[in-house]
């Protein structure tokens, strides 16, 4: 983690806030624990956001914490900034109220890349091959579209 990756990497978090209409971005750290990556990381966040004053920012210091107030009240959080320890967390917390493990889609957009692609995870051997995520699919690719548009 480099504070010119990381500055990047929340820029860009702000930027699709606002190219959404998005009005609040929650920053999850461990800056308490994690003494240097966690701050490096908090700091940016920090400095970035004095760019965009017009946003709302919050910042949360425990994954556990989060995790569960995003299982009790999930609206609170419209955009979550976190390094890539906790994201796993999250992003199976996220699947689990929106869909479940057969509908969800993910996408990683980077600066010259964006690949979109469902995301299932079956456990059975019987599912291997199979394809039970056709909504995924079409979710995935309204997704890409609404990238390229």
């Amino acid at each position: 983690m480099t504070y010119v990756r990381t500055q990047c990497i929340l820029q860009f978090a702000f930027g699709l806030l606002l190219k959404t209409a998005g009005i609040k971005v929650t920053c999850m750290h461990k800056a308490n624990i994690m003494k240097l990556g966690g701050s490096l990381f908090l700091h940016t966040f920090c400095k970035v956001a004095e760019d965009y004053k017009s946003l709302g920012c919050g910042r949360r210091f425990d994954e556990l914490y989060s995790s569960m107030q995003l299982i009790a009240k999930p609206a609170q959080f419209e955009m979550m900034v976190m390094p890539n320890l906790y994201s796993p967390i999250i992003f199976n917390i996220g699947r689990a109220l929106v869909s479940g493990t057969r509908c969800s889609l993910g996408y990683n957009i980077g600066i010259d890349y964006a690949p979109f692609r469902p995301r299932c995870r079956c456990v059975a051997s019987d599912f291997t091959g199979a394809n039970h995520a056709p909504t995924a699919m079409i979710l995935s690719a309204t997704m890409m579209l609404r990238h390229l548009w």
